[in-house]
């Protein structure tokens, strides 16, 4: 006799009783419970090691310095810089939606990835365009392609100018975080944008689409890629877009 009939028959002569068809249910159950459980588990604690490395690299992110028109150098650190866009964030609400998330992000006091975007932006463009030297407030400009408030707040909190969006609204990109720089006393410039992998597509996809920050997926995005802008020297976070280190306005 086959295999399957031996399997067969002894399902005909020992037939699984109600009671045992209930426990073995109850036993899938708790299995896929576990399993959940654990995968929940396991998802936390990516995240807390995420949250655990933001913290301390927030912690290693070296200053700005810049040097106001009575001389004096003025030092922004980035909590500094995530404190005045905090104190910006209503100005800046539209809509309800719009102050619910301000309110809720000064509370928290969460890292906005625009204003790290910013941060990093100028590093680049000081080392690009004054390598050896403090910049002079007045002989710097800085402009992002982007509407992104977060970036606008940190140039103007270091340039002293307020800065304005007058582009057309659009689908947010990686050329949204495109900067044009100027070193005004010699009419230098340098062009460049975030590179390639710093902030994730889907990113920018679930942006589009209209997700906040409470969105859990675009959380998640955003949290990895502040990670990856704090990891990473001003330098590697940037790419040039011209084919000369300077271009003239």
């Amino acid at each position: 006799i086959g295999g399957h009939d031996h399997g067969r028959r002894a399902a005909e002569i020992w037939p699984v009783s109600a009671p045992s068809q209930t426990i073995l249910q109850d036993r899938a159950q708790n299995i896929a419970r576990h399993i959940v459980a654990d995968k929940g588990a396991a998802n936390i604690a990516r995240k807390d090691e995420t949250q655990a490395a933001i913290a301390e690299r927030r912690i290693q992110l070296k200053p700005l310095h810049v040097r106001d028109a009575d001389g004096a150098v003025r030092t922004i650190t980035f909590d500094q810089a995530i404190h005045w866009h905090e104190t910006r964030e209503l100005d800046h609400a539209e809509t309800e939606q719009d102050h619910a998330h301000s309110h809720h992000a000064a509370e928290s006091h969460s890292i906005c990835l625009g204003v790290l975007a910013g941060f990093q932006a100028i590093r680049y463009a000081c080392e690009q365009l004054f390598p050896r030297e403090i910049p002079a407030a007045d002989d710097f400009e800085i402009e992002v392609s982007g509407p992104m408030d977060g970036v606008r707040d940190i140039l103007t909190l270091y340039t002293g100018k307020e800065t304005e969006y007058k582009g057309a609204p659009g689908p947010m990109n990686r050329d949204s975080f495109t900067f044009t720089a100027w070193k005004t006393s010699t009419n230098q410039s340098v062009v460049f944008r975030l590179r390639e992998g710093f902030v994730s597509n889907m990113f920018y996809e679930l942006k589009n689409e209209g997700a906040t920050c409470g969105h859990p997926q675009l959380g998640k995005l955003k949290q990895q890629a502040i990670l990856n802008l704090l990891s990473a020297p001003a330098g590697d976070c940037f790419e040039r877009l011209e084919n000369a280190a300077f271009s003239n306005r």
